[in-house]
């Protein structure tokens, strides 16, 4: 599900998702149905339609009884948070869930940015990246390459900013990232200035 969501498949994607979670439920197995979860809440972000996603990961937190996983809904829950502008909730979730996984350090980058804080974000983000590439985790090095551009473009530091970019495209190319890109709004004026960039060279 979450590859085919990644290569902007939203029919399978959705398809394999219910799947995985009818048989979580099954089995009672939650690493099956909370990351599904997880992928549904993302895709209604990504939507603008914050209601719904809120509202799939109360419904997780419901049925995940293991504390790792509630740790990991309630980080999921600040994400959207942040997506929708809410500084105070998503303050909250992550001081009670506070932690030194890539997942909590990213989404705590994400909320230091909307907090207008870009030199604190890029110091977590740099620290992530470099553990990704060591324990290659592609996922997390895309993500993280992909705010570092985003910090940079910030601090106005364009042609840094768009140098990054170059390494994430390069490395969702690789691995067929798709809707890492397409999530992230604010990488759009970057990729602007990339390609015009691009479009100057080849003249």
């Amino acid at each position: 599900a979450e590859v085919y969501y990644e290569r902007n498949e939203f029919k399978l994607a959705k398809k394999n998702m219910e799947i995985a979670i009818q048989f979580g439920h099954e089995h009672d197995d939650a690493s099956l149905f909370v990351p599904m979860y997880l992928l549904k809440a993302k895709i209604y972000a990504a939507q603008n339609q914050m209601s719904s996603a809120h509202a799939i990961l109360i419904q997780a937190l419901e049925h995940a009884k293991e504390k790792h996983w509630q740790i990991t809904i309630k980080i999921m829950q600040a994400y959207c948070y942040i997506q929708e502008g809410n500084i105070h909730q998503a303050e909250m979730l992550l001081a009670a869930t506070q932690s030194w996984q890539p997942f909590w350090l990213l989404v705590n980058a994400r909320l230091l940015l909307l907090m207008e804080l870009p030199e604190q974000a890029l110091q977590t983000i740099v620290h992530v990246k470099m553990k990704a590439q060591n324990d290659k985790q592609i996922a997390t090095l895309l993500e993280a390459t992909i705010l570092e551009a985003v910090c940079h473009m910030r601090l106005q530091h364009k042609d840094i900013a768009i140098d990054v970019l170059h390494e994430a495209l390069q490395l969702a190319a690789n691995y067929y990232y798709v809707r890492t890109l397409l999530d992230e709004k604010e990488l759009l004026p970057i990729l602007r200035e990339y390609l015009q960039l691009d479009d100057v060279e080849q003249r």
